[in-house]
């Protein structure tokens, strides 16, 4: 045991190395958005024991919604530190929480370890352990702080490869009877259910097991070795629908048929129940009817015929049956709009739209392009093999998940465990077909010496990975360097901070009961953090369209639309506050010149006036948008990059007076920001035929909640005449008319 044990070490200090980049000033900085839910729903399990959040009025406020992710990832960390929740705080248990991940990364590694030192051999089994150590692929998945069940996906599926692989050998074996499978049948039963209830994307997973045990099933030689094989088969899904019948069955969603396999339904336990079924009747129809079950082809057309029987009558008692299967291609394709948008969605070879290689040897080493290779070669070897059988079912595992890493690079994350391993077998088949030719002790060392060497050449891109965190490891100073990504998630953080300590509370954060005031617009890739961090429910988050694809849509639209039909939307959300970016790749399209993003983002809700002060090219202010907040960096030179903006959405105060008919009275004000940024909110109305003009602001000249400074009044200006005018809070927030100055009346 000391192997493996040594291997958990290096695997879970190598996962440790970002710590400095996850414990900020003492606070917690999750990496990636997601994790801020997995944390809301660990807390109210956390808070509320046995309970697990299932309806969260935070999410696609008002509506509120289910949250696309089973419930056992959260649940389980949950429990393991209940007992402590009397001893420690919030605080404590983010640390305990972000400290997961590596241990998950760990037993991924010592599971593997254990696969391949069954049917591969120590060596083999060593090496592979040591790769997936270092492997960016597996390490991005399970560093310190990504608090996200993908974390325990490659676990999972790693345990259901290895239950497959010992199933597939067991059977082939050639056991007297079925009470021999029965332990290997009840432990890949286990793992196909585990598998879906960590992730229901981990269907593709599982279907590959099942291609290998259906492909097993119609190739056994003996009629009495396909009836056994059936009922082993039988016995392994009837124990994968026990498993996770209780958790899916009547399961309904409102965005979701009730049997899509993207989230748990009844898809889940008549997959296994049909399985079961065909397997049960399989074995009865071979074992009774010879004529049936005397060849392999005899058994394979009997099998189809089977199988499109039950298929055919679950179709007429349930007609929706077939609506997952679209659902399920949607997804995994990307045909829908807000898949596309998704960075993990993206594909391993054309992220950002642009085809290379970059992404794909940082994250699986050189190796991973050698990979079709490397199978031919281990599959030629295989075929005289003992265990060939669990071999295949391993290749066939490994080869579809590379496919599918290049579709989408999400599941880079297992198949990390399949490279890694693919890796350790194609050095060890260099090994020995070389010793074959020089098998002294000197030739050995050299050999093996120069397969080392060859290695850390085909992970030296993966291994670049880590320089920076081991350099922010050595400083002395503990001062961190905010690299790529990790300005954002620390930006994101303090503006979500602010929200919570600068806005008014909202109720249900821990009590699903109850209804929130209000809610927050934002981007959807920003949501999770807003509802952790700034307690504030959000129209649109990191579930995108999965669980709202109305609210989804308006966000979409409000930020793309001009303020008149803005203003509709956040009043049909219900939203108080709207969140800007610097970065507009969160909309589906590019947002115009007058859009609410453009006005309140470039010209922080001010008029834009060209520079030849063309009427026709003027974007008018935004009279119902109030800056409050402001994430801002100071560049070497001076200038202010904004990172992320705070408006607030208010009735604004209605200005009228009078004025000669068609004048054109102007408003500017002066607006400090807490970054030392100052602008100008600036807007203008022409008055009307009846001698009056209204102008409607969003500010106020008195202190309020926010972190921007204003000056003492509004400069009011028509044809050189100049008036200031001060507006009360009160009058912002209930939209009042204020009595304003009679400018341009003077005939002169």
């Amino acid at each position: 045991m000391v192997l493996p044990l040594l291997l958990f070490v290096v695997a879970v200090l190598v996962r440790l190395l970002p710590i400095k980049n996850v414990m900020l000033a003492g606070r917690i900085q999750f990496f990636g958005s997601d994790a801020y839910y997995h944390m809301r729903r660990i807390v109210y399990s956390w808070a509320h024991f046995p309970d697990v959040l299932d309806f969260d009025p935070y999410i696609n406020f008002p509506d509120g919604a289910r949250s696309i992710w089973t419930p056992l990832f959260d649940w389980c960390i949950a429990a393991l530190f209940w007992p402590l929740f009397e001893h420690i705080g919030q605080r404590q248990l983010e640390l305990l929480a972000s400290l997961i991940p590596p241990l998950l990364g760990g037993f991924t590694v010592v599971a593997l370890y254990f696969l391949a030192r069954k049917h591969f051999g120590l060596g083999v089994a060593l090496v592979a352990g040591l790769v997936l150590s270092v492997l960016p692929g597996h390490f991005y998945y399970s560093q310190v702080g990504y608090v996200d069940h993908h974390c325990a996906v490659a676990w999972v599926t790693t345990l259901l490869l290895g239950a497959g692989m010992t199933a597939l050998d067991t059977i082939c074996r050639g056991p007297n009877g079925i009470r021999e499978t029965l332990p290997s049948a009840l432990s890949l039963g286990s793992a196909l259910a585990l598998s879906l209830l960590v992730w229901p994307g981990a269907l593709l997973h599982v279907g590959l097991v099942e291609v290998g045990l259906l492909t097993l099933l119609l190739s056994r030689p003996r009629r009495d070795d396909a009836v056994l094989t059936a009922g082993t088969l039988a016995v392994i899904h009837a124990t994968a629908f026990g498993i996770v019948a209780p958790f899916s069955i009547g399961s309904a969603w409102a965005q979701w048929s009730d049997f899509s396999p993207v989230v748990l339904t009844n898809f889940q336990p008549w997959f296994f129940a049909s399985a079961a079924l065909f397997c049960l009747i399989c074995a009865w129809v071979w074992k009774e009817k010879p004529s049936l079950g005397g060849s392999i082809p005899l058994r394979s057309v009997s099998a189809a015929g089977i199988g499109l029987a039950i298929v055919a009558l679950c179709s007429l008692l349930w007609p929706t049956l077939f609506d997952g299967v679209i659902e399920a291609w949607a997804w995994l394709s990307k045909t829908d709009s807000f898949q596309s948008m998704v960075s993990e969605s993206e594909s391993l070879f054309g992220a950002a739209g642009a085809f290379g290689i970059a992404e794909a040897t940082a994250h699986l080493s050189w190796f991973f392009l050698a990979v079709p290779v490397a199978l031919v070669g281990v599959a030629i070897g295989a075929s005289r093999r003992d265990n060939r059988a669990a071999v295949f079912l391993y290749l066939w595992w490994t080869l579809c998940l590379c496919l599918v890493t290049v579709l989408q690079r999400r599941f880079m994350n297992s198949s990390a465990v399949a490279v890694a391993l693919l890796l350790a077998l194609a050095l060890h088949g260099v090994y020995e077909l070389c010793s074959r030719y020089r098998a002294g002790l000197p030739a050995r060392f050299l050999i093996r010496a120069v397969l080392l060497v060859a290695t850390l050449g085909v992970l030296y891109p993966a291994l670049g990975v880590y320089l920076p965190f081991v350099s922010d490891l050595s400083r002395t100073d503990n001062r961190v360097l905010l690299r790529g990504s990790l300005h954002e998630w620390h930006a994101m953080g303090e503006t979500a901070r602010w929200l919570r300590q600068n806005t008014p509370r909202t109720s249900g954060w821990l009590d699903p009961t109850r209804q929130p005031e209000y809610g927050i617009v934002s981007p959807w890739d920003i949501g999770h953090v807003i509802e952790y961090v700034a307690r504030r429910p959000t129209s649109s988050d990191n579930f995108g369209d999965d669980i709202g694809a109305r609210n989804f849509l308006l966000v979409q639209e409000y930020y793309g639309s001009g303020e008149s039909r803005a203003v509709q939307i956040l009043d049909q959300l219900q939203a108080r506050y709207v969140v800007v970016p610097f970065f507009d790749s969160f909309l589906i399209d590019r947002p115009g010149r007058a859009s609410m993003y453009r006005t309140l983002y470039e010209h922080d809700g001010s008029e834009f006036v060209p520079r030849d002060d063309r009427a026709e090219g003027r974007v008018p202010a935004s009279q119902r948008h109030r800056l409050v907040y402001e994430y801002a960096n100071r560049k070497p030179g001076g200038e202010v990059h904004s990172v992320f903006k705070v408006f607030e959405y208010v009735r604004g105060a209605r200005i009228v007076g009078r004025a000669a008919p068609g004048a054109e009275i102007r408003a500017s004000l002066a607006v400090m920001t807490a970054g030392q940024r100052l602008f100008l909110y600036e807007t203008r109305a022409a008055a009307g035929p009846d001698g009056r003009y209204r102008l409607r602001v969003p500010y106020a000249n008195s202190p309020g909640r926010s972190a921007v400074d204003t000056d003492t009044h509004y400069v009011l200006q028509c044809a050189g005449e100049q008036i200031e005018i001060a507006i009360e809070e009160a009058e912002v927030r209930r939209g009042a008319v204020v009595h304003g100055p009679n400018l341009c009346l003077d005939p002169r």
